[in-house]
This record gives structure tokens, sequence and C-alpha cells, in this order.
């Protein structure tokens, strides 16, 4: 469905299978991962079978009609090419848009959909006739399309007042609510490890992962593709040059960045790790966990939260990281491949878990619905965190969508 908001921009909107179940996106966020290159490019190839290598991804036209990015530039098949993107959920869009019949999609070099579809075409037809290469862009994204929104919606909502998260829902939540509302997240997070060692093997994908978590939201694209460049032996040589390895990518966002948080600091920080603990994705497979499901009757003690936590800092990161980096690290990533490979499920503990990265507003609005506080029996934890941020997810899309006018809407 397409609506057009009160400034006549169309806007694109789907709910499509998600690793958390149904999710709701719009178009402008698959664009805005194009033009943040937060995707892997190093294996890209058109449903034709040729190879796309990106070497520029053209400027995002965000006003004018037209294809979505103009003059950009890609080496197809060997055969450098120069012209326009457009993005589209699925192929059958490029024909139920009318970019068949614009003379406006005629420069069109490259038509990116995020989901395939059956028996289509690997190509789109041109107003002139001209056929275009067709991306499956999917395969290429190294986090799920629901964390992209979520990366999206934090930044959006950076600077504003909790009430925006809209408490007052929060607080009718029932407690097995909450419970269902990160479980969702986190049976998406072990689909998406699934994914991932399947793809990659174990060794790989706990490499990859761990770097771009180390990468925040910002700098997670850069992050993949020195995973992708420089594979896990190369952090366990103490020769390698970190500086020589930051400067391999051209696209760190840096602004407003804490010393801490540099990107060349995490840098130096993993290989310390790789060097003081090169055996740590060894470690981590041989590490032992409660396996307790059920987060209702489990406390932290009961889990062997304390002892589990200090085991992960001491033994497999060697304290180098800590704090909320060493808990991101665990129930962002480590945790849900642990529990993929061993198939075990350890939902309990990745719920009670210390908090991780987030904002800080999170605590005071899990204060202000009444999840945490005197006489509660649980902290504030990782799963509250999961819970806030399903919800804001929801609320995020909705509000957007109260900006359009359905009485314009059309197919």
């Amino acid at each position: 469905m397409i609506f057009k908001n009160a400034n006549s921009t169309m806007l694109n909107v789907a709910e499509t299978p998600g690793l958390y179940g149904a999710v709701k996106i719009e178009e402008s966020l698959i664009q805005k991962i194009w033009e943040e290159q937060s995707f892997d490019t190093s294996d890209m190839s058109t449903l034709c079978g040729k190879e796309i290598i990106l070497i520029d991804r053209g400027e995002w036209n965000r006003g004018e009609e037209g294809p979505d990015f103009r003059n950009a530039q890609l080496r197809i098949g060997g055969k450098r090419c120069a012209g326009d993107i457009e993005i589209h959920f699925r192929p059958s869009d490029w024909e139920r848009h009318g970019h068949c019949r614009n003379p406006n999609f005629n420069r069109v070099i490259l038509h990116v959909c995020l989901f395939a579809e059956r028996n289509e075409q690997s190509f789109s037809v041109l107003e002139n006739g001209n056929k275009v290469p067709v991306l499956h862009f999917l395969p290429c994204l190294t986090q799920g399309v629901e964390e992209y929104a979520e990366e999206l919606a934090l930044r959006q909502l950076s600077g504003r007042e909790s009430g925006y998260f809209s408490s007052e829902e929060l607080s009718r939540l029932k407690e097995a609510d909450v419970y269902a509302l990160a479980k969702q997240r986190w049976d998406g997070k072990l689909n998406f490890a699934k994914l991932r060692i399947n793809k990659t093997g174990w060794e790989a994908a706990c490499h990859q992962w761990f770097l771009e978590v180390l990468g925040y939201r910002r700098n997670r694209a850069p992050m993949t593709q020195i995973a992708l460049e420089f594979p896990l032996a190369s952090w366990q040589d103490s020769s390698l040059r970190i500086e020589d390895v930051f400067r391999s990518e051209k696209d760190w966002k840096l602004r407003g960045c804490r010393p801490l948080n540099h990107p060349l600091n995490r840098l130096k920080q993993y290989h310390r790790l790789c060097l003081k603990n090169p055996d740590w994705v060894s470690g981590l497979k041989e590490f032992s966990v409660c396996p307790i499901e059920d987060p209702v009757a489990a406390t932290r003690a009961s889990l062997g939260l304390g002892d589990c936590r200090k085991n992960w800092q001491n033994h497999i990161l060697k304290n180098i990281f800590g704090g909320n980096r060493a808990n991101t690290l665990w129930v962002d990533a480590c945790l849900p491949l642990y529990c993929v490979l061993h198939g075990v499920n350890a939902f309990a503990l990745w719920y009670h878990w210390p908090v991780g990265d987030c904002p800080q507003s999170f605590r005071s609005i899990a204060n202000d619905v009444g999840w945490i506080g005197r006489g509660r029996q649980h902290p504030f934890s990782n799963g509250m965190v999961q819970a806030i941020k399903a919800h804001m997810l929801a609320s995020n899309f909705e509000e957007r969508r109260a900006l359009v006018e359905p009485k314009n809407s059309c197919d």
C-alpha cells in the first residue's frame, strides 16, 4: 500500500515476515540501508548470476520524480555501468508502479529488491525496451530487517522525552505480555544466528558478529567489511597493524563518538583479545550456561548468572571488554550463537542478563511503568529492554503512519 503524506511524498509500506514475526517496514528503510552501505558487498550477484561490484552507491533522490538513487557506478559481470538505482520490496513492484512505462527510469542499471518472488524474471524491462538486472537484497543484509528498523528508530528518537515511547500503553501490559515481547526478539536472534552459522560456519560467525557489535549502530557496516577482509586468524598475529586495518575502510561515522567507543580503539581491543585469548571462539563453544527457557520462575541466582557473567568477562573476554559492552556482546551475538550450536534454549538467562548498551531513558521508562522499583522481584534486565524496543518499533511506525492521509491512498 502506498500512502501520500501532507508533503505529497509517497510512503510505500509493507508487512513482511521477519525474524520476530510479521513486521511493518517502509521502503525508505531499504533505501537508507543502501545509502549507508550497511550490507555485505563482498558477494553480490544478479538473479541471472552476474557478479556485482559496487563502486559508487549514487546520490539519494529524496524529492524528485524518478529512481531512488542517481548517478551510481557498478561493475556487473565485469562491465562497468553508470546510471540509476531503483529499490523495491519485490520485483513485481516495477510494473505495479508503472516504471516500465516511464522514461524517467530509462537510466536505471540495477533493480534492487528486498524479497524474491516465485517465478520471477531475472530482469526488469525499461520503457525503451532495455532489460535491467535484478539484485535479491535480503541475503546481503548483515542483520534482520527489524534490527535495521530498530537502529533507525533509535536515531530518530535521540534527544526525545521518554513519553514518546507511549509509557501509558506499556503500563497496561501484563507481565506475561512483557515476556512475550522479549521472547519474539529472542526467537528472532536465534533464527538469525542459525542463518549465520549455516552460511559461514561457527568460527566466522562468531568473529564477524563480534566485530559488528563493536561497531555499534553507526559503524556496523564498515566493521562488517573488516570482519570479511580480515579473518580471525589474521587477528591472532601480533604484527597486524590495526591502524592499517582501520584505514582500509572509508565510511566511518566518527562525529560525536566518545573516545572509548571510537572504532579504532575497539579494533585495538579486539586485537588484544585475540592475542591474549586466541582460542576465545573455542572457549565460547565449550562454555556452560543454564538451559532454562521459562523466565517466570527463574531468578539471577537460580540461573547462576553471576558466575556465568564472571566466566564470560574473565575467561573469554579476559577483562578487555567490560560493563555494558561485555553485556551487549553476550546478549546480541554470542549467547544466540552458542544456543544454536548446542541446540539449547537459554531464554531465561538472556532475559534476566544485565542491560547492555541502550538509551538511559529506558531505565526511567521501566521504572515509570512499574516493571522495576522497590519490592519488585527482578531488577532492570536485558529482556525488559527488548520488550521496550519491540513496543517502540510498533509505536514508532504507527506514529509515522498517522501522518499520512488514507483518503489519498492507492495501490
